[in-house]
């Protein structure tokens, strides 16, 4: 069994990983060539990765957290950030300009 210290920092680990290769797909759209699909792969990626994750972090992490008033503020501006990617990957899925798909596609 993992100590709470271990759990933290594999989480730290797991959604540094997550945002690596987020801008790494986000750098791959580049100013050159046929970026739509590149921008679909980021939208794919979100969808498919970073949203269940999310959620799942919602559905039992969170939910134990929001108990403890210290940590209820953190929950909180986390549930406000994964709002926010849920916003960013939609926005990102009807870009039809290469300019704006990578500011949403660097910012998510």
């Amino acid at each position: 069994m993992m100590s709470n210290r271990e759990t933290a920092l594999a989480m730290i680990a797991h959604h540094a990983e997550m945002a690596e290769e987020l801008n790494d797909r986000a750098q791959a759209m580049g100013p050159e060539g046929d970026w739509i699909p590149r921008r679909d792969h980021i939208v794919r990626y979100l969808l498919d990765n970073v949203l269940p994750h999310a959620q799942a972090e919602e559905s039992t992490i969170y939910e134990a957290a929001v108990q403890q008033v210290v940590l209820s503020a953190l929950v909180q501006s986390m549930l406000w950030e994964h709002t926010v990617i849920r916003d960013m990957a939609h926005e990102l899925s009807k870009c039809a300009d290469r300019s704006e798909a990578r500011m949403l596609a660097a910012q998510a």
